[in-house]
């Protein structure tokens, strides 16, 4: 199973989200009103936790963390020891 599958189930699966199968890997998380800020870090806490990675404060940027397909190439980076910006 493909990291973006992966996080596009959490946000599925966790409440805090309000995830539709309209919104694409592509697309915005917070402009197509998937999260909002406070949702975000709790999706932090969960990539943390499932991906057994650490996001440091630094890394917490909106660019990185604006859609699906951002944060699954942040996860591979850290995963594969290059971490991305």
């Amino acid at each position: 199973m493909s990291i973006a599958v992966q996080i596009r189930e959490m946000l599925e699966a966790e409440k805090d989200f309000k995830m539709s199968p309209s919104v694409s890997d592509d697309d915005s998380l917070i402009e197509s009103g998937v999260a909002d800020s406070f949702a975000m870090i709790t999706l932090v806490v969960l990539l943390e936790k499932t991906f057994s990675i650490k996001v440091e404060p630094e890394e917490m940027s909106q660019d990185v963390f604006s859609s699906i397909g951002r944060i699954a190439g942040y996860v591979e980076g850290k995963l594969s020891g290059n971490d991305r910006d």
